[in-house]
């Protein structure tokens, strides 16, 4: 059985927050970090997945390319995530070639990149290899606090992208699973956090020394 989150917002007043998020934001206002009832929830993910699911989308796109708010650009592009749109592709690039943005923001766009990106995406990809900032952090009661690195997902995401099993060179995979997207796993492959440094770094190595093998593509993607 399907599980679901509350309905925060109902299904046409999600589209109307949508629509009016869409149009450019005065000068004079702040955009709102308040994204969570819009993109978390049941609604969200029967729209963009739905039979009306190009227009939906189309409108979250312009949504989310309004979105000055760090937490809300970050649960929008996360959003893209859980339904599986790859429409946000060229907006995850933007964040990418943004240096001023956080690195949770980096590292969801990254794992757009790596789930739905061409295999021009390694390009842009290549310089988060070496970035040690985490982006996602978990706190172990009683054992400690665990960190992806950007340079994880980065390198990870790379892989996919070369069409690589990134489990083979020492990464764990996670299956998210999301309560208001139903009872099985989030569409998209994801990295898990290393247990020690040691791991890390050799899964790094092993990976780091294949990718640099491969021949470079030619161009970027387009925007």
């Amino acid at each position: 059985m399907r599980k679901r989150s509350l309905e925060v917002v109902k299904r046409d007043d999600l589209l109307r927050c949508l629509f009016l998020g869409a149009r450019p934001i005065p000068k004079t206002v702040e955009d709102s970090e308040l994204a969570r009832p819009i993109v978390d929830q049941a609604n969200f993910i029967d729209l963009a997945k739905g039979p009306e699911k190009e227009p939906f989308r189309k409108m979250y796109l312009e949504w989310l390319k309004r979105r000055t708010n760090p937490t809300a650009i970050e649960l929008g592009i996360t959003a893209a995530l859980y339904a599986s749109i790859p429409e946000a592709v060229p907006f995850a690039r933007e964040l990418i070639a943004n240096p001023k943005q956080s690195p949770e923001i980096l590292g969801q766009a990254i794992l757009v990149l790596g789930n739905h990106g061409a295999v021009q995406d390694v390009l842009l990809l290549d310089k988060f290899r070496a970035d040690e900032r985490p982006y996602y952090f978990y706190k172990a009661p009683g054992v400690g606090t665990f960190t992806i690195q950007l340079r994880e997902v980065a390198t990870a995401m790379a892989l996919l992208l070369r069409k690589e099993d990134f489990k083979k060179y020492g990464f764990e995979g996670v299956q998210v699973f999301v309560y208001w997207v139903g009872d099985k796993p989030a569409p998209y492959q994801k990295n898990h956090w290393f247990m020690t440094a040691a791991h890390r770094d050799a899964a790094l190595v092993k990976a780091g020394k294949w990718l640099d093998e491969q021949p470079k593509p030619e161009v970027t993607p387009k925007k």
